[in-house]
């Protein structure tokens, strides 16, 4: 699909003399790297900056859908949404479409601006600049570093060129052109719909693979429940041959087959634990075979689901998104601080504030990811689950910290006790939600609560931030 440069110069007036004078009237993300510029009488502007192929066609096809979020299709539909194209022509002799724009700025007054299209192999670009050719955004950002610099506020240069090309008197077939790009539509809305729907596709696969693991997990639990099945008539045996059968040597003869027993038990021990054993295994192989068929049922529904996702289309695909809560435009960011009820209760006790969470998830919030200072003290009941509080105060009395013991305590519904307590620094976040692995501490034992102490409690259960 690449053109050459000689190529281009041609798609380049091809594209002037067809669409300028045409309106930008909607501006499309299709996918990461695919814009969509619906015009105002001759169908759709279709920008690939694609960097294994890229490419630029005009189509009347109907595929658009929804624009994906992003900074820059919202940029660009900000300054060029309803803008005039004024012009299509290359830039350097190169593989380099400028299409100059004119429309009104935020206060109404006229403006150019220019969308630089970098079609080159490996380092397609599409980049937005002033009439100046300053860089306002870009789909791609590089650096000062980089040869060919491109970020919000430098001056775009075109990258530079090892040799001009030499006027071969190659042509391009437009139409036979734009017939090959359409042909790769189908391809772009699979390519879309991976993009878009990446949280479903990647649901069903992790569910897939998952399902197999479990079939293969309950399989090894039957096939070990199945070699203790017979282990009921080893019991029996022992019971029937108490005499003969010695457990201190560490096994029997079972009709020639030896099979093992545990020295430290004696022959009736030995037998019971056998019993134990085959009951456990008949109970296990049970369960087993209906959890594999409950597993088997639920790998092939997800077979299937992952099947129908082959050739499901766009509305399809949002329908099933919507039916698992992952719906991409409905996802909502997943931020602690979303959820008022991981907030931490706050009070005064003594003239400073201190603030403490009730549950492993509030305990959670205000130890590892609200923002307190390092050495800020640290408090927790000793050898007991209850609540964390940091006390906002730093070089803390000793009546400030029997303070904050006793409040730590009323938050952990405790009456008295022995309280931990250290800086904010030594402590580090656990495996499950609330637990903190403390490095160094001090303890305090607290046999009584003072007035001042529940009066700041009740206060906090009022009022929390």
């Amino acid at each position: 699909m690449g053109l050459r440069a000689e190529e281009l110069q041609q798609l380049a007036s091809y594209l002037n003399g067809l669409i300028a004078r045409e309106r930008v009237s909607k501006i499309v993300q299709y996918d990461d790297d695919v814009f969509l510029f619906s015009l105002s009488r001759k169908g759709r502007l279709a920008i690939v900056v694609n960097n294994q192929d890229p490419y630029v066609y005009l189509t009347d096809s109907g595929r658009e859908g929804n624009s994906l979020s992003s900074t820059f299709a919202a940029q660009l539909r900000k300054r060029i949404g309803g803008s005039e194209i004024v012009s299509v022509s290359p830039i350097n002799e190169d593989r380099i479409l400028d299409f100059h724009l004119r429309g009104l700025n935020d206060v109404f007054k006229e403006e150019d601006l220019h969308l630089i299209v970098e079609l080159i192999p490996t380092k397609a670009n599409l980049i937005l600049t002033d009439a100046s050719f300053s860089i306002l955004g870009s789909l791609r950002i590089t650096y000062i570093t980089d040869p060919h610099p491109v970020f919000r506020g430098a001056a775009y240069l075109p990258p530079e060129k090892a040799f001009l090309f030499s006027r071969s008197g190659l042509e391009l077939d437009v139409p036979s052109y734009m017939a090959k790009c359409q042909e790769k539509e189908e391809e772009l809305s699979n390519r879309r719909l991976r993009t878009k729907f990446q949280s479903v596709y990647r649901l069903i696969a992790t569910k897939r693979k998952s399902s197999k693991r479990k079939i293969a997990t309950i399989e090894a639990d039957i096939e070990k429940a199945k070699k203790h099945l017979q282990d009921g008539d080893y019991g029996s045996f022992i019971y029937m041959n108490m005499e003969t059968v010695d457990s201190s040597s560490g096994s029997m003869d079972y009709y020639g087959t030896p099979i093992a027993l545990d020295k430290r038990k004696s022959n009736a021990q030995n037998a019971e634990a056998f019993f134990k054993s085959a009951k456990k295994a008949k109970t296990a192989l049970a369960l087993g075979e209906k959890n594999l068929q409950n597993a088997i049922e639920e790998s092939k529904s997800y077979e299937n689901l992952a099947k129908t996702l082959s050739i499901c289309d766009e509305a399809a695909l949002e329908k099933l998104a919507e039916e698992y809560g992952l719906n991409p435009k409905e996802k909502e960011v997943n931020s602690p601080l979303k959820n008022a009820n991981l907030l931490p209760y706050k009070t005064s006790i003594l003239g400073f504030e201190v603030l403490f969470g009730k549950n492993s998830k509030e305990n959670d919030f205000l130890s590892f990811l609200y923002k307190t200072d390092k050495d800020a003290m640290w408090f927790h009941a000793k050898d007991q689950k209850g609540a964390h509080l940091i006390a906002t105060k730093k070089d803390l009395t000793p009546k400030e910290k029997e303070a904050c013991c006793e409040l730590v305590l009323l938050a952990s519904n405790l009456l008295e006790g022995e309280v931990m307590y250290t800086e904010h620094k030594n402590i580090r976040r656990g495996s499950v939600p609330g637990l903190a692995i403390v490095k160094t501490y001090e303890s305090a034992l607290i046999r009584r609560i003072s007035p001042e102490a529940k009066k700041a409690y009740e206060e906090a259960e009022k009022l929390r931030i």
